[in-house]
């Protein structure tokens, strides 16, 4: 019902410059974005949504939306729809962007590196755990039935994280996608990154692994990170980001 009262009626067309959005069953709300504010695109899959096979397609904007209550800096372009038409139409409405779904995985050795990490978490719970002992229905294993329990949990976690997972750079776009039970696939262009970072801790590089990150503009300002990609993945990405010099006149 709240989705119904939220997005019906919705429509969206657009012109050269900007796009007109226009939702709302019992309050009508309107606005546009200017296609030079765009700084992303964002497509979110929660769980239902990946296991109903649709995605809701976002713009990372900043500034310049003109009216409305959509001012966060992120804005929803199109709420419910499967995803190859998503692209579809988002590439449509912004011609600029280009968005491909084959990207690389991570390899292998970033599913060891994050299987075979040291968690805290369940160090220190499960010493917790064995030194006070807590009984549920008189049972006195209990401690080891939750540890084992969040032993399974970080375990699911961190293949989920790493089978979802994806990166691509596309000429002058680059492409992120993380998630564990939900997804977020993040599309941006090189020109509208403000930041760039490459990382890797000692655990990364015992596996040849580092982490790459982007920054882009908006209210919040946008991240997107992915971790254990290949060493030179990772210093192909900060050769990739020097060129953004020669697309980006700074007055």
């Amino acid at each position: 019902m709240r989705t119904f009262i939220k997005y019906g009626k919705y429509e969206i067309f657009s012109d050269e410059t900007r796009i007109y959005i226009r939702k709302g069953f019992l309050e009508e709300t309107s606005f546009s974005i200017s296609k030079d504010r765009v700084q992303a695109i964002e497509i979110k899959q929660n769980m239902m949504k990946r296991l109903t096979g649709v995605a809701e397609v976002k713009l990372v904007t900043a500034g310049d939306v003109s009216e409305g209550d959509e001012k966060a800096g992120v804005n929803s372009l199109f709420p419910f729809l499967p995803v190859d038409r998503a692209c579809k139409i988002a590439e449509e409405i912004l011609p600029d962007y280009e968005i491909l779904q084959n990207m690389h995985p991570l390899p292998k050795k970033a599913l060891w590196a994050s299987l075979l990490k040291p968690s805290w978490l369940w160090i220190l719970s499960t010493a917790a755990l064995v030194y006070f002992k807590p009984e549920f229905l008189g049972i006195e294993e209990t401690w080891l039935a939750g540890s084992i329990l969040l032993f399974s949990l970080i375990v699911f976690v961190r293949i989920a994280g790493y089978t979802n997972a994806r990166y691509l750079i596309n000429g002058p776009f680059i492409q992120f996608k993380t998630g564990i039970v939900g997804t977020r696939l993040f599309i941006s262009k090189r020109s509208k990154v403000i930041e760039a970072e490459v990382s890797a801790t000692r655990w990364q590089k015992l596996f040849g692994l580092a982490s790459i990150q982007t920054v882009n503009r908006g209210k919040p300002v946008q991240h997107a990170c992915v971790e254990n990609v290949p060493a030179e993945v990772a210093s192909s990405f900060y050769s990739w980001y020097k060129s953004r010099r020669e697309e980006v006149q700074i007055k």
